[in-house]
């Protein structure tokens, strides 16, 4: 009688565990659907925040080298006055 019990609950747990992952299965897939998007919404923020981190690096060594031409070109001027003096 125990014997039976006990093949008897195996296969209800079993059932149980089949069913759970037959019911289960589509909501995992959709977890795994909005996991992988947002992994790659990530990705394309991390992309885009790197394309501004080049172009705020690119505009700030294109206005040092401004300064620098701007600074050299006042030397030469002031040079220039001097020579004119």
């Amino acid at each position: 009688m125990i014997w039976k019990l006990n093949w008897l609950g195996r296969w209800i747990v079993r059932a149980l565990v089949l069913v759970g992952q037959i019911l289960l299965t589509p909501f995992l897939i959709v977890i795994k659907m909005k996991h992988t998007f947002l992994i790659l919404l990530l990705k394309m923020l991390l992309k885009i925040q790197n394309q501004q981190l080049l172009r705020a690096v690119t505009i700030q060594q294109i206005n040092l080298v401004l300064i620098h031409m701007h600074n050299q070109n006042k030397k030469l001027s002031r040079n220039h006055y001097h020579y004119l003096l």
